[in-house]
């Protein structure tokens, strides 16, 4: 409920772990979890808008899991505040949960990544006992 600025917590978790891999998959696997909430959400509303134009348009996207996960990785990989809405979007216009899963999840595990290297190369570690 409160939004927590993640990205420093976890460069200097990452930088500063044994095992910063770890910190990389298992912050992803929470990343998609939490984007899952949004997912079902809109998945609980999907008929509701199935009747607008927009809906159609969309939907037929979600119709081709390759185009639908591609364009969800794209909106996942780089820290983007609206990525709820799009995860929304996902559950609203039929996109499959693995599809929407696989896609967000490497897109985190990515951007994770980069996070917990550039706190390593930034020397984001404490060097108080």
């Amino acid at each position: 409920m409160i939004p927590i600025p993640y990205i420093p917590i976890v460069a200097h978790i990452g930088a500063s772990a044994d095992m910063p891999w770890l910190v990389v998959v298992l912050g992803a696997l929470a990343s998609v979890l939490g984007e899952s909430v949004a997912f079902l959400a809109g998945r609980a509303e999907e008929g509701l808008v199935s009747e607008h134009p927009v809906y159609k348009r969309v939907h037929r996207v979600a119709e081709r899991p390759l185009l639908a996960g591609a364009m969800i990785f794209a909106f996942a990989v780089p820290p983007n505040p609206i990525f709820d809405v799009a995860g929304l979007a996902a559950g609203a216009v039929g996109v499959r949960y693995r599809v929407f899963f696989v896609a967000v999840f490497a897109a985190r595990l990515i951007r994770l990544a980069v996070i917990v290297w550039l706190g390593t190369m930034l020397g984001l570690v404490s060097t108080r006992p």
